[in-house]
C-alpha cells in the first residue's frame, strides 16, 4: 500500500475519531467540570476506540473459517482449468467428460452434467455419465426443461 494512501487514512480517522469522542470530554469539562465522570467517560471512548478493530479481527476469522471449503474447491478448480487448457485435446468428446469428472471430484457431487446445444445442427445432448441405478427419465426432464427456455 502507498505510504500517502496510510497518512491519509489515518489523518481522517484521527480526525473523525476527535470530533466523535473528543467533542463530548470538552463539553463534559465545560458543563460540569473536571471529576469522577472522566474516568468512564475514558474507559468509554477506549472501548469505542477499539471495538471496531475487534470486530475486523473476529469478522475475517469467522469467515476464513466458513470460506474455507469453498476456497479449497475454487483453487482445486482453478488448478483443473489449468490444466485443460494447457493439455491438447484433441477429442471434442473427451473434454466434457473430463469436465464432469473434475467438478464432480472436486465438489464432492454424486453426479453432474454438462448440457450442449448445437445450433447449427439444431439439437442439444448431455454429456456425463450416468450413475449406476439412474434412468435416462431424469435426463429428458433436465433436456425438456433446459430446452423450454427458462432462466436457471
Amino acid at each position: 500500500m502507498d505510504i500517502r494512501i496510510v497518512v491519509a487514512r489515518s489523518a481522517i480517522f484521527l480526525i473523525v475519531y476527535f470530533l466523535v469522542l473528543g467533542i463530548p470530554f470538552l463539553v463534559g469539562t465545560k458543563l460540569l467540570g473536571i471529576g469522577l465522570w472522566l474516568i468512564p467517560a475514558g474507559v468509554c471512548t477506549i472501548l469505542a476506540s477499539l471495538g471496531p478493530l475487534v470486530y475486523l479481527f473476529l469478522k475475517e476469522r469467522a469467515e476464513n473459517k466458513l470460506l474455507q471449503e469453498e476456497r479449497r474447491i475454487q483453487d482445486l478448480l482453478k488448478a483443473a482449468s489449468l490444466g485443460l487448457t494447457t493439455k491438447k485435446i484433441k477429442d471434442s468428446g473427451r473434454l466434457p467428460q473430463l469436465i464432469v469428472y473434475l467438478v464432480t471430484r472436486t465438489v464432492r457431487l454424486r453426479h453432474s452434467a454438462v448440457y450442449i446445444e448445437d445450433s447449427c445442427r439444431s439439437h442439444s445432448r448431455v454429456d456425463f455419465p450416468l450413475p449406476p441405478g439412474e434412468g435416462l427419465g431424469t435426463v429428458m426432464k433436465l433436456l425438456a426443461y433446459l430446452s423450454s427456455g427458462a432462466i436457471v
